[in-house]
């Protein structure tokens, strides 16, 4: 979190809601692989939100400085934080409630 709070633009924005988005992602990212027992559902979901930024929708100012398919003349960062709540739910619906995904045990040891 703090990397993106002192290098990112975004946050003059706002900076509690961008950091509590910045937060909550990473928790939530964290929670995932807890949940999950390896780091691939959380390496996948950051990068699916980096190529959001970068290749769908981006905004002036943006630390993604790319040509993107639709652009914004500004950042808000109340609907930011709003779209990672639905979507964080849409996720771990679909991962580990629609298809049932369980922890990957493989890996532990055994004592």
């Amino acid at each position: 979190m703090m990397p993106h709070l002192l290098a990112n633009p975004e946050v003059e924005a706002g900076f509690l809601l961008v950091a509590l988005y910045y937060f909550g992602f990473g928790a939530f990212l964290a929670w995932v692989s807890l949940r999950d027992g390896t780091l691939e559902l959380a390496f996948g979901a950051h990068a699916a939100n980096n190529l959001y930024g970068a290749v769908v929708l981006s905004f002036e100012g943006s630390a993604l400085n790319t040509p993107s398919l639709f652009y914004s003349d500004r950042f808000v960062p109340a609907y930011n934080l709003i779209q990672f709540v639905v979507i964080a739910a849409l996720f771990y619906l679909a991962v580990f409630v629609l298809f049932k995904r369980r922890p990957d045990r493989s890996m532990r040891r055994v004592t």
